[in-house]
């Protein structure tokens, strides 16, 4: 499964979101080909801004 792949199948469709793998921040470019392991710490974060 790939960072992208994992992000469609929890359904999170989020314009800003970054993604952390163990403490590691993947890149968006990344993220089709970005392998997730089974155990890995996966970190999906929101990025809001506003005022």
């Amino acid at each position: 499964m790939t960072v992208s792949s994992l992000l469609e199948k929890r359904r999170y469709t989020f314009p800003l979101i970054i993604v952390k793998i163990n403490g590691t921040l993947v890149p968006r470019r990344e993220f089709g080909q970005h392998p997730v392991a089974d155990g890995d710490r996966v970190e999906a974060i929101h990025l809001m801004s506003g005022g």
